[in-house]
């Protein structure tokens, strides 16, 4: 089965899916992580590392970004 798998930050997807992408991924399926706000990706060197690393694990071999920005809630006061 193929999954997409569609979160607003990057990390979301281990935070709130990491046991369920596992479970999948070890029986074969495919996993695609597609991110909206991923301008901190490009922004911090370390988090692209994290990513990597933490997909690796998973198995997920498939990222994509929207490069969507971030909303700043506070400033819509």
């Amino acid at each position: 089965m193929k999954y997409m798998v569609i979160v607003a930050h990057p990390d979301d997807e281990v935070l709130g899916l990491g046991g369920f992408l596992y479970d999948r991924l070890r029986g074969h399926d495919e996993v695609c992580v597609v991110i909206a706000n991923d301008c901190e990706i490009s922004s911090r060197p370390d988090m692209a590392k994290d990513m990597d690393t933490s997909h690796s694990i998973l198995g997920i071999s498939q990222r994509r970004g929207l490069g969507l920005k971030n909303l700043n809630i506070a400033s819509y006061g």
